[in-house]
């Protein structure tokens, strides 16, 4: 359990490319190194996780077993799934994540680790929500919805589909979900924002706008981080 009275935030980020979208607000976001707390604001910390989801747990763990933090929050790209609401380069806030591809892909279909008797977390259902405080700190940033967490990314029409139905999210990511795991066991609210760079399905047609997204992606940041953090922190 953390320290109810700390008041900073850590935000948590897959890639240098992703952070890159920050060094106009957040200069010494540049000076970020993998798996290290960086401060770049008053009050806010930055860890650069790594792609995954072994990345994002090893990572926010280290970094919250080092120091309190009041809430954590994954930040990133993401893709759409089919059924997606949010537009190309358009901007979300997690409602809740779920591990959408482990288990048994087995003969009448995939079974995740609830049906075999292994849930991440016993007494807690498939999805993880996020805090509903700061759900609701980040309502003006764009619609709430589920992201589906993959090691394996949806590059066919019938992945993209087949996770889109039994996850039932928007989104789909590599890091949300165990981002959320980590801080559920250690009883640290969390949440999410996500800005859609790419529709899901068959490879050879997905349609990319990555530097729309991550100049999205800067602002949705910022505009978050001036909602989390009281000022003076």
């Amino acid at each position: 359990m953390q320290n109810p009275h700390s008041s900073r935030l850590l935000l948590a980020m897959a890639s240098k490319r992703e952070v890159g979208s920050l060094s106009g607000q957040f200069p010494a976001a540049e000076g970020a190194v993998m798996w290290e707390a960086t401060e770049i604001a008053p009050g806010v910390d930055l860890v650069i996780t790594g792609v995954g989801k072994s990345n994002a747990a090893g990572a926010v763990t280290h970094a919250t077993e080092r120091r309190d933090y009041a809430v954590v929050l994954s930040a990133g790209i993401a893709g759409a799934l089919p059924g997606c609401a949010v537009e190309l380069a358009g901007a979300a806030v997690v409602r809740c994540a779920t591990f959408a591809d482990e288990g048994v892909e087995a003969e009448t279909g995939f079974v995740d680790l609830h049906e075999l008797g292994f849930p991440p977390i016993q007494g807690v259902g498939r999805e993880f929500e996020s805090s509903v405080v700061v759900r609701q700190q980040l309502a003006s940033i764009g619609p709430a919805c589920g992201v589906a967490t993959v090691s394996t990314c949806s590059g066919t029409d019938h992945r993209a589909r087949e996770i889109a139905a039994r996850s039932g999210a928007w989104l789909e990511d590599m890091e949300t979900a165990a981002i959320a795991l980590c801080c559920l066991r250690q009883g640290v609210p969390w949440g999410g924002v996500r800005v859609v760079s790419n529709t899901t399905g068959d490879r050879s047609r997905q349609i990319w706008v990555m530097n729309d997204a991550l100049e999205t992606l800067g602002r949705v940041i910022g505009r978050a981080l001036a909602l989390l953090v009281p000022k003076g922190a």
